[in-house]
């Protein structure tokens, strides 16, 4: 095909063209990532502006400029002279020193890592859904819906005006991010993964369980005392004497302190320990304090 309009390479003037935005002739399903709905406003609001429309010669591919076919990414531009609107494959736009480089990277990374998340999510579905955990994506991909959270059994919490599930919630969707990301989830993971699913299912039931166990709980008992009772908890924390490990100790009266894991113990979530410690309590909970100097400290049954 012989051609004798004025955007054939050769008849090209790139002073007559105004860069406009990028464009992905193959987004397969991928039109709500950020980067295409940005580009498609920006053309949208410069249309309106000039009241052009796309350029009609002909040129026998999706490059306007060469007619390649292959160009998948491509960069729109504005002909002043005609008031239309030309596209240009991004080697044409290259060579022609036209466009912008930046905008190019950022809508090819853009599509790019939309296409390996849509990936990644078709593979986490159906590992999840081949080890009994559909549910688990389901929750997963409720988002930032607080009504469906609350209606799956999630409690919420506000912070700075900020509503968020709580821990269990955001747990689940970490590890099911991850699954995504990475695939191969451990067999640890999956069976932490039930245990959520299960959680969040029942956290209506435990959540008055809890409330019930606090209500019958006594005070702390205050003074050098002798503490016997579940560990719940235990944390590393950054002090200013250097890393210190803490715990977090459910007495058999119901009521909970918190303080140093003992010099001579080796505890872990769910061992029931012994100790002796300074106890003072809470100011703003009487069923709640702090120990100290812990001593005498004994694994009575590891988990």
């Amino acid at each position: 095909m012989k051609r004798n309009d004025q955007h054939r390479p050769s008849a090209i003037n790139p002073f007559d063209y105004e860069y406009v935005a990028q464009e992905v002739m193959k987004i397969e399903g991928l039109g709500d990532v950020y980067a295409v709905k940005f580009n498609r406003d920006r053309i949208k609001a410069h249309m309106a502006r000039t009241g052009g429309t796309y350029s009609r010669h002909e040129h026998g591919g999706n490059c306007m400029c060469c007619g390649s076919v292959n160009a998948i990414y491509t960069t729109l531009f504005y002909h002043h002279p005609t008031n239309t609107y030309v596209r240009f494959g991004s080697t044409c736009a290259e060579k022609l020193d036209m466009g912008n480089v930046n905008d190019f990277r950022a809508i090819k990374k853009a599509i790019k890592d939309a296409r390996e998340a849509k990936a990644g999510k078709q593979k986490a579905a159906a590992i999840l859904s081949d080890n009994g955990l559909d549910r688990a994506w389901e929750l997963y991909n409720m988002g930032d819906d607080m009504d469906a959270m609350v209606a799956a059994g999630a409690a919420i919490v506000e912070k700075g005006g900020v509503k968020s599930a709580t821990t269990d919630w955001s747990i689940l969707v970490n590890i099911v991010g991850n699954i995504i990301k990475w695939g191969n989830p451990s067999e640890k993971q999956l069976n932490y993964l039930k245990v959520l699913v299960d959680r969040i299912a029942n956290m209506t039931a435990i959540r008055a369980k809890w409330a019930a166990e606090k209500e019958a709980a006594l005070e702390v008992p205050e003074g050098r005392i002798e503490v016997e009772g579940a560990v719940l908890k235990v944390e590393e924390r950054d002090t200013f004497y250097g890393l210190v490990w803490k715990m977090t100790v459910k007495s058999d009266d119901g009521w909970i302190v918190w303080g140093s894991v003992p010099n001579t113990l080796n505890v872990k979530r769910g061992d029931r320990i012994r100790f002796k410690g300074t106890v003072t309590k809470s100011d703003n909970d009487p069923k709640f304090g702090f120990f100290k100097r812990p001593s005498n400290g004994e694994v009575v049954n590891a988990a």
